[in-house]
Order: structure tokens, then sequence, then C-alpha cells
């Protein structure tokens, strides 16, 4: 089972809805809240459309909801009536086990699983917790020790595989990506994820003095991320024409190269064909949806 962790922004939740409904066989999500009101209303398109996922209380992250405001707002509100979904904590380094205690406790009627982004102290505590769904372990977080003394053959690896660069137009032409997927189940994991093509961060939402558009391949059992990117000549301006020439390098790339078709690279293909420049959201919506669908079909 792959694990992608998304953002609960709109293009980002947008492609999750519009992925074929045949792919969530093999995925689900785990979805972290950025804010309150517009994270309320993308987080209903998933459960209008009967999307199971796992929705992430305590990110922890500067800015972000505490756990208060997304229990208020999301399982007592926004998803009060929805069932398809479960629960996530997140093991930080000043969590102590009266917290997790709690976490497990108050919501009874909901499958709970742990994220590991810090080795708890107490493995043997961690290892008696039966009623845990995943055990979701950060891969450059806590070491293999760790990971065998605290779960129970729910084990999901999580690695932020993707190379991120400050400048668009810093990305090299190819990069790995560094992924979990063609191994895990010869190694006794339930599952694997990653953060996609975003990373695991915000982007800065500056507009870009270049445009670089992110498609992952994949060569088994290796995955490839191939980056198109255009020119910053103009600085921020003509960001349309930025967008058409690394879209018609994208397209140039895919017809000269046997890949597995997917919806974003059909988003990408009506662009070019059109010569229309939809925003970098929507193509940010494209390399998430083709990263999915590109994992999916090996898995």
């Amino acid at each position: 089972m792959y694990f992608p962790f998304i953002i609960a922004k709109q293009f980002d939740i947008d492609a999750l809805n519009e992925i074929d409904l045949k792919y969530y066989k093999k995925f689900i999500p785990v979805i972290i809240p950025k804010d309150i009101k517009n994270c309320k209303k993308n987080v209903a398109k998933l459960a209008a459309k009967n999307i199971k996922f796992i929705l992430v209380l305590n990110c922890g992250k500067k800015n972000y909801p505490t756990m208060k405001e997304v229990v208020d707002n999301f399982i007592n509100d926004a998803l009060s009536e929805y069932e398809n979904y479960s629960i996530a904590y997140v093991i930080k380094e000043s969590t102590r086990k009266v917290q997790i205690e709690r976490y497990l406790n108050t919501f009874p009627n909901f499958e709970k699983s742990l994220i590991h982004q810090f080795e708890f102290t107490d493995t043997s505590y961690i290892k008696g917790l039966n009623n845990i769904e995943y055990n979701f372990y950060n891969i450059k977080s806590v070491d293999e020790n760790y990971i065998v003394e605290t779960s129970n053959n729910n084990t999901v690896l999580i690695n932020d595989g993707f190379n991120k660069q400050k400048r668009n137009v810093d990305y090299p032409k190819q990069s790995d990506f560094l992924s979990k997927y063609y191994n895990y189940k010869k190694n006794s994991v339930t599952g694997f994820g990653d953060y996609t093509i975003i990373g695991d961060g915000d982007s800065t939402g500056f507009a870009a003095f270049a445009v670089a558009l992110h498609l992952t391949v994949i060569k088994k059992p290796n995955i490839f991320i191939y980056h198109f990117a255009s020119d910053d000549k103009d600085g921020q301006k003509n960001i349309g024409r930025k967008y058409l020439y690394a879209v018609g390098e994208l397209i140039k790339f895919v017809d000269q190269n046997k890949i597995f078709n997917t919806s974003g690279i059909d988003g990408f293909r009506n662009n070019f064909d059109t010569k229309h420049y939809p925003g970098l959201g929507i193509a940010k919506k494209y390399s998430i949806k083709n990263h999915i669908e590109q994992i999916v079909n090996v898995i």
C-alpha cells in the first residue's frame, strides 16, 4: 500500500479528487491540515467522493493548526458525519507517554496510527500498543533498530524523496527520487510513503522567475523526476510564455519515451495542444496526479 502525504491545499486536494477511484485500491492519502477555513472546504471534497484517508491531528509545524483546532473543526465539525477516514498522531521529541495515552483514549471510534518523526524512548510501551492501525516511520529520523523494537507488523516507511531546489532554474534535467516502493513487500513492510513532488515543506508562494515542471517516471526499480524548466531572463514577467515552453519540452519528452500515461500527463498535453496557461497551481496538480498514478501502476 502506498501512502502519499498531502498538505490540504486546494490544488493538492483537487489532485486527489480527480484521480480515478480505481487507483484508491492501492493507496491511502495522509492529509495534513494547513489552515482551518480553506482546509475544511478542501477535505469536504474528499468526503463528498467517499475517499478513504488518514487525518493528521498534530502536525506541529509553525503556523499549522493545533491538535485542538483540528479536532474542533474537522472531527467535530466538517467530518462529523463522515466515517471513511482514520486519524494519526505525530511523535515528536517533546512527546510524552501521557499524551499518547490521551490520544488513544480520546477517540474510541477511530482507527489510530502513529507517525514517528522522533524515536520515543519507551520502545516497549510502543511495542505493546496492539490497537495501532499503522506505524509510520520517517526513515531519515529513526533507525532500523527502533522500527524493529516498536512495530507490530504494521510498518509504513516514509521518505521525502524529492530533491527540492531553492530556485526553479537550479533543477537538473533529471534527479533520483528516493523511495522504498520496489522492496517494501520483501522486507515484510505493510507500505511506504512520500511527500510526492512537493517535499516535506511549504512552497513559498512567490511569483516564479522560471517555470519548472516535474514529471515522475519509473524505470524499475528506480524512480526519476524529470524537470522541465524555462528561462528566467524576464524576471517575474511572461510566466505564461515560460510555462508553455516548459510544457512543450515535457510533451516532447513523453512522446519520445515509453511512459505510462496518466491523467496528469493528459492535463499537460491539453495545455500544450490548446496553448493554454492554466496557472502554476494547476501545473502542480498535474504533477501530483502523475506521481501518484505512476507509483500505483507499478505496485
